[in-house]
């Protein structure tokens, strides 16, 4: 699986559970507290919030299955995290920020550019937006027939880039930076870590392993200065 294609996954459900947290009303169940969700729920988000506060959990039952989401800050940075009902981590994802924005807000001009440069095909969520030399520019990693290109375009609608990015490469543990080593290596809680590629994006290497944790495979993505980006659920393992 390419990393941009988990990448465009990610944002897209952070997106979405962002919507739904955030749409939160007087219709709406309000926030319980992490004290109050069953015992297994509780002791995936305190593992994964590192002891970060956690102000309260929503609960939603869709199909007769119930998922609990909260967000935290984790260092510096805001994190999502949605865990089933009986601790099974579904997401850890890094939040959207300000430095992010979808692709539908972006100024018209924007939109234009990057169409014009990939295909009608292309699905856009989100854009990395920056401010370089007094001008607001808008980044993105997209897939343009077979090869994938770094697209940046200023806010009036210049390209500025439009540059190839190689293939990934498949890397040893042992060759990661001592940063990613270290993220990888804490978040397998002594499971097993799987095969490493290495990308290389907008802002420098993504690294890329499936871990191996307690009878369930996890995707985990980490930039090359051990910060995580996202922690997925993949199929469970067959026990067979």
């Amino acid at each position: 699986m390419m990393v941009t294609s988990i990448r465009t996954f990610t944002l897209s459900f952070v997106v979405a559970l962002t919507a739904i947290l955030s749409a939160i009303g007087a219709d709406d169940p309000p926030k319980i507290k992490l004290s109050d969700c069953p015992a297994p729920v509780k002791k995936t988000i305190e593992l994964e919030a590192k002891g970060a506060k956690i102000d309260g959990v929503v609960k939603t039952t869709l199909e007769e299955e119930t998922t609990y989401a909260a967000s935290f800050v984790m260092g510096t940075r805001h994190y999502h995290i949605e865990v089933d009902a009986d601790g099974t981590l579904n997401e850890l994802s890094l939040e959207v920020g300000d430095d992010e924005v979808a692709f539908t807000n972006c100024p018209a001009a924007v939109q234009a550019m990057f169409r014009k440069e990939t295909s009608k095909e292309t699905k856009f969520d989100v854009l990395s937006k920056d401010l370089k030399y007094g001008v607001t520019i808008y980044e993105a990693v997209v897939a343009v027939g077979n090869k994938e290109y770094s697209i940046v375009v200023a806010e009036n609608g210049t390209l500025v880039e439009k540059m190839l990015i190689f293939a990934e490469d498949e890397i040893d543990l042992s060759h990661c930076p001592t940063a990613v080593q270290h993220t990888l290596k804490e978040h397998a809680r002594g499971g097993e870590i799987g095969g490493i590629t290495r990308s290389t994006g907008i802002s420098g290497h993504v690294y890329e392993a499936e871990l191996q944790i307690a009878g369930k495979a996890y995707l985990l993505e980490v930039t090359e200065g051990g910060g995580l980006i996202t922690k997925s659920l993949l199929d469970d393992l067959d026990q067979s």
